[in-house]
């Protein structure tokens, strides 16, 4: 009969761990918002949105994106990024974003990141439309439309 009992308390510990294991999971970045991220493709160029996360108390938007072209492309010196101005839509709200990153991953693909300070005013969720008319120092439209959740 002890030895019943003394498995209790373990099982019961067990349980609440593993209970404050999952809770503790789901607060672990209440800054991460969720996207259903996509692409866009124009003149045989690729660009993709991988992640969408809030940061800085909710005040700046990151957008990684991934850059695919079919030949081996280069930046403008002049741009100083393989996209240039990029506009970001939340909503009816225009916010600028500016590139605080780039790496060129291989002779046809880059791997960058674009941060946009967001206002004051921010509905729970929103429409958000992401768009540039020239990357690589090509000329096109590359615009990706997604929703934004928790921001």
């Amino acid at each position: 009969m002890m030895k019943s009992f003394s498995k209790f308390p373990v099982r019961v510990s067990g349980f609440a761990l593993l209970f404050c294991l999952l809770v503790s999971m789901a607060f672990l970045n209440p800054n991460h918002t969720k996207a259903q991220v996509g692409s866009a493709q124009d003149k045989g160029i690729m660009l993709t949105i991988d992640n969408v996360a809030r940061f800085d108390h909710g005040q700046r938007l990151r957008v990684d994106y991934t850059i695919h072209s079919p030949a081996n492309a280069s930046v403008s010196k002049n741009v100083g990024s393989p996209m240039e101005s990029p506009h970001i839509w939340l909503g009816n709200t225009m916010v600028r974003g500016y590139s605080v990153s780039y790496k060129k991953t291989s002779p046809t693909t880059y791997k960058g990141t674009i941060v946009a300070q967001l206002h004051q005013y921010r509905p729970q969720g929103a429409q958000v439309t992401f768009y540039t008319y020239s990357i690589l120092n090509e000329r096109g439209r590359w615009k990706i439309q997604f929703y934004l959740e928790g921001i």
